[in-house]
């Protein structure tokens, strides 16, 4: 995903466009709630750095904030939401 990121936001800077991505760590959704095992969920939010899985509203704010004029000169980022799961 950083790859296409980074070349969508070259190819359509000199248009004004900014490209951005999230990639969100385990966020609590349906998804998870019918297909991970609650000892699977444990484990998980025993790794992060914040003891705790996400929440859908964990990703909204990063992403109103990507989507104003706040952030009208990033481009190319990709922005970790997992609660310190992956710090690489």
């Amino acid at each position: 995903m950083s790859t296409f990121t980074k070349g969508l936001a070259k190819e359509l800077g000199p248009y004004g466009i900014t490209v951005n991505a999230i990639a969100p760590g385990v966020i609590l959704t349906d998804i998870h709630k019918k297909f991970s095992t609650p000892e699977n969920l444990e484990k998980l939010k025993t790794q992060t750095a914040l003891g705790r899985l996400g929440q859908p509203e964990d990703i909204a704010g990063t992403v109103l904030f990507l989507a104003s004029d706040s952030a009208s000169y990033i481009t190319g980022e990709t922005v970790a939401i997992n609660g310190g799961l992956r710090m690489d």
